[in-house]
């Protein structure tokens, strides 16, 4: 079992003990694109797009941009997590995974190639085990951008669904949680605390979340960060640097590397 963390990839290989019910991973929106591997047990997946289930030998991908949590339904769970920066994917091959299929079924190959990413731990140097796994990460993303995929039956929540609808459609502009209730017609406290309990997470915080990896997307695209600060309506681009830079865990000026 391992955990490797680098700005453009997060791999980890783990075994979790865990009662029914509880969170196999935290709730998480990244700016990457997700891909967990199931290899035993079964989980709840739990996003903004709706609820569905994982069992042993799937492979659930998740895209940016989306709110989402695992909750254990078996005890013991073994599973790998991939996290990886579009900008270490061939354009092509990233482009065929974001417009695919949501579930995927393993084989042999895929496996084999994620029993290699244990193999290479404790081997080299770390820039050296960077590098390899950007390699290998690309190597699974062909692998899975050439199989055919099936639609998760999501069960979708109501309020969850039309809020993500809501915020996805108005990214660029300023959402402050008021405007947000009053479009939707909830009160804020009502907004707010039912987004949290669905959730586990804050929708002012959500909210935020969303509009910087809007940003990055811009920006990866090779829009210049000071006009991406005014095409999100942050009046001073000082606030939105602040605000990407937590969000997204590097400056707006972060070099994306074009394949």
């Amino acid at each position: 079992m391992f955990s490797f963390l680098k700005p453009t990839l997060n791999v980890s290989h783990s075994l979790a003990h865990l009662g029914a019910g509880d969170n196999l991973t935290e709730p998480c929106i990244d700016h990457r694109l997700e891909v967990l591997i199931l290899l035993s047990g079964s989980l709840s997946y739990i996003g903004e797009d709706g609820k569905g289930e994982l069992k042993a030998g799937g492979i659930i991908l998740i895209r940016p941009g989306t709110l989402h949590r695992f909750a254990v339904q078996e005890e013991e769970c073994e599973y790998y997590l991939l996290q990886i920066d579009q900008s270490i994917l061939q354009k092509d091959v990233a482009k065929r995974l974001l417009s695919g299929k949501m579930l995927y079924k393993g084989d042999n190959r895929i496996y084999g190639l994620l029993r290699s990413f244990d193999d290479l731990i404790g081997l080299y140097p770390e820039k050296d085990l960077t590098r390899l796994f950007e390699c290998k990460l690309e190597e699974f993303a062909i692998f899975l951008a050439n199989k055919v995929g099936a639609k998760m039956e999501l069960l979708k929540e109501g309020m969850i669904n039309r809020i993500s609808k809501y915020v996805n459609e108005n990214i660029a502009k300023d959402l402050p949680l008021k405007e947000l209730s009053l479009s939707l017609s909830y009160s804020e406290s009502y907004l707010s605390n039912s987004f949290k309990k669905a959730m586990n997470y804050p929708i002012v915080k959500y909210i935020r979340k969303k509009k910087a990896i809007y940003a990055h997307e811009l920006i990866a695209n090779g829009l210049h960060p000071i006009e991406v600060a005014k095409r999100c309506s942050y009046d001073h681009y000082s606030t939105f640097y602040r605000s990407y830079l937590k969000s997204i865990g590097c400056p707006p000026s972060f070099p994306n590397k074009s394949k």
